[in-house]
Protein backbone atom coordinates (compact mmCIF):
# COMPACT_ATOMS: atom_id res chain seq x y z
CA UNK A 1 0.00 0.00 0.00
CA UNK A 2 1.76 3.37 -0.85
CA UNK A 3 0.46 7.04 0.27
CA UNK A 4 1.29 10.29 1.45
CA UNK A 5 -0.65 11.69 4.29
CA UNK A 6 0.10 14.98 3.84
CA UNK A 7 0.51 16.29 -0.05
CA UNK A 8 3.11 17.78 -1.29
CA UNK A 9 0.90 20.00 -4.19
CA UNK A 10 -2.36 21.56 -4.50
CA UNK A 11 -4.74 18.66 -4.28
CA UNK A 12 -8.35 18.58 -4.09
CA UNK A 13 -8.16 16.27 -0.90
CA UNK A 14 -5.83 17.92 1.41
CA UNK A 15 -6.82 17.86 4.63
CA UNK A 16 -4.43 16.13 6.88
CA UNK A 17 -6.12 15.15 9.17
CA UNK A 18 -8.98 13.23 6.93
CA UNK A 19 -6.01 11.63 4.75
CA UNK A 20 -4.36 10.61 7.90
CA UNK A 21 -8.20 8.95 9.04
CA UNK A 22 -8.64 7.33 5.84
CA UNK A 23 -5.02 5.59 5.77
CA UNK A 24 -5.51 4.19 9.47
CA UNK A 25 -8.81 3.33 8.82
CA UNK A 26 -7.85 1.23 5.55
CA UNK A 27 -4.55 -0.40 6.87
CA UNK A 28 -7.22 -1.39 9.96
CA UNK A 29 -9.34 -2.61 6.94
CA UNK A 30 -6.54 -4.67 5.38
CA UNK A 31 -5.11 -6.05 8.33
CA UNK A 32 -8.30 -7.10 10.14
CA UNK A 33 -10.52 -8.00 6.87
CA UNK A 34 -8.12 -9.26 3.89
CA UNK A 35 -6.72 -12.73 3.30
CA UNK A 36 -3.27 -11.19 3.06
CA UNK A 37 -0.50 -12.36 5.39
CA UNK A 38 1.30 -9.23 5.43
CA UNK A 39 0.06 -5.37 4.82
CA UNK A 40 3.06 -2.97 3.94
CA UNK A 41 2.53 0.42 4.11
CA UNK A 42 4.92 2.97 2.09
CA UNK A 43 4.51 6.41 3.04
CA UNK A 44 6.64 9.30 1.33
CA UNK A 45 5.81 12.57 3.31
CA UNK A 46 7.57 11.56 6.26
CA UNK A 47 4.03 12.18 8.66
CA UNK A 48 4.48 10.29 11.80
CA UNK A 49 1.88 7.23 12.19
CA UNK A 50 1.06 5.33 15.33
CA UNK A 51 2.71 1.96 14.01
CA UNK A 52 2.58 0.33 17.47
CA UNK A 53 -0.68 0.07 17.51
CA UNK A 54 -1.11 -1.57 13.90
CA UNK A 55 1.37 -3.45 14.65
CA UNK A 56 0.18 -5.21 17.49
CA UNK A 57 -3.56 -5.52 15.46
CA UNK A 58 -1.35 -7.71 12.70
CA UNK A 59 -0.20 -10.31 15.44
CA UNK A 60 -3.60 -10.08 16.52
CA UNK A 61 -4.54 -10.83 13.19
CA UNK A 62 -1.97 -13.65 12.88
CA UNK A 63 -0.55 -11.16 9.82
CA UNK A 64 2.67 -8.88 9.88
CA UNK A 65 2.52 -5.07 9.43
CA UNK A 66 5.73 -3.29 8.28
CA UNK A 67 6.05 0.84 7.94
CA UNK A 68 8.53 2.68 5.54
CA UNK A 69 8.97 5.77 5.64
CA UNK A 70 10.42 6.42 1.90
CA UNK A 71 11.43 9.39 -0.33
CA UNK A 72 10.54 9.66 -4.15
CA UNK A 73 13.25 9.65 -6.47
CA UNK A 74 15.09 12.89 -7.00
CA UNK A 75 13.50 14.23 -9.91
CA UNK A 76 10.16 12.88 -9.52
CA UNK A 77 7.08 15.70 -10.41
CA UNK A 78 5.10 15.71 -7.31
CA UNK A 79 2.44 16.97 -9.12
CA UNK A 80 2.46 13.14 -11.18
CA UNK A 81 0.77 10.96 -9.26
CA UNK A 82 1.58 7.77 -11.45
CA UNK A 83 5.12 8.50 -11.39
CA UNK A 84 5.28 9.72 -8.02
CA UNK A 85 3.94 6.57 -7.17
CA UNK A 86 5.68 3.98 -9.06
CA UNK A 87 8.90 6.01 -7.19
CA UNK A 88 7.15 4.81 -4.05
CA UNK A 89 6.36 0.94 -4.85
CA UNK A 90 10.88 1.50 -6.18
CA UNK A 91 11.78 2.54 -2.35
CA UNK A 92 9.38 -0.07 -0.75
CA UNK A 93 10.83 -2.69 -3.30
CA UNK A 94 14.25 -2.17 -2.18
CA UNK A 95 13.78 -1.61 1.75
CA UNK A 96 11.10 -3.82 2.88
CA UNK A 97 11.74 -7.19 4.59
CA UNK A 98 8.45 -8.57 4.20
CA UNK A 99 8.78 -8.19 0.27
CA UNK A 100 11.93 -9.94 -0.07
CA UNK A 101 10.30 -12.63 1.46
CA UNK A 102 7.15 -12.73 -1.04
CA UNK A 103 6.61 -14.24 -3.82
CA UNK A 104 3.61 -12.56 -4.88
CA UNK A 105 2.02 -8.91 -3.33
CA UNK A 106 -1.42 -6.80 -4.48
CA UNK A 107 -0.31 -3.09 -4.98
CA UNK A 108 -3.60 -1.22 -3.40
CA UNK A 109 -4.21 2.95 -2.72
CA UNK A 110 -4.15 3.61 1.07
CA UNK A 111 -7.03 5.85 0.70
CA UNK A 112 -9.42 3.72 -1.10
CA UNK A 113 -11.15 0.10 -0.37
CA UNK A 114 -12.34 -1.50 -3.35
CA UNK A 115 -14.84 -4.19 -2.33
CA UNK A 116 -14.21 -6.81 -5.01
CA UNK A 117 -10.10 -6.52 -4.76
CA UNK A 118 -9.91 -10.07 -3.47
CA UNK A 119 -11.75 -11.87 -5.87
CA UNK A 120 -8.50 -11.60 -8.15
CA UNK A 121 -5.84 -12.86 -5.40
CA UNK A 122 -8.31 -15.99 -4.59
CA UNK A 123 -7.32 -17.03 -8.23
CA UNK A 124 -4.68 -20.00 -7.78
CA UNK A 125 -2.89 -19.38 -11.04
CA UNK A 126 -0.80 -16.87 -9.87
CA UNK A 127 2.65 -16.90 -11.80
CA UNK A 128 5.59 -17.02 -9.41
CA UNK A 129 5.98 -13.14 -9.39
CA UNK A 130 3.25 -10.86 -10.08
CA UNK A 131 2.09 -7.60 -9.32
CA UNK A 132 -1.60 -5.79 -9.41
CA UNK A 133 -2.80 -2.36 -9.17
CA UNK A 134 -6.58 -1.60 -7.80
CA UNK A 135 -7.74 1.72 -8.28
CA UNK A 136 -11.31 2.76 -7.89
CA UNK A 137 -13.68 2.41 -11.07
Amino acid sequence: MTGTIKPFSNIKHCDVNIRYAEYMENIRRYIMQSNFDAVIFAENSGYEIDIGYLKKLAEENNKKFEYLNVSMDSGVSSTNMSVGDASIIKAALNRSEILTELKCFWKVSGRLWINNKFDISKDKRKPKKCFSLCTKI
